[in-house]
């Protein structure tokens, strides 16, 4: 997982097929977080610790490793804007 933006913190591609993602805040669940991103608009809580339960295809549940945010300069978000990987739900164009 790494954070985008001030306001997005991203799951990359692994060895395994995810099914559900549930992100947790402190470690309070985040109701409506199940995608396989966050988005904290207007921006993230960079006081607070950040992790995602996974499950995969074979139903096991596993949590990731925390992870720490903190405020990016205008210059880093800018260096994070790339067209590839585009955050998206399955199907969407």
């Amino acid at each position: 997982m790494k954070q985008k933006w001030n306001n997005v913190i991203a799951l990359y591609k692994n060895e395994y097929s995810f099914t559900a993602f549930q992100w947790i805040k402190n470690g309070v669940e985040i109701p409506g977080a199940t995608r396989p991103y966050l988005y904290a608009p207007p921006a993230l809580d960079f006081s607070a610790t950040y992790s995602v339960l996974l499950t995969r295809a074979d139903s096991i549940t596993l949590p990731a490793c925390p992870c720490k945010t903190s405020p990016q300069t205008q210059q880093e978000e800018e260096e994070n804007i790339t067209a590839y990987p585009t955050i998206m739900d399955k199907g969407e164009n």
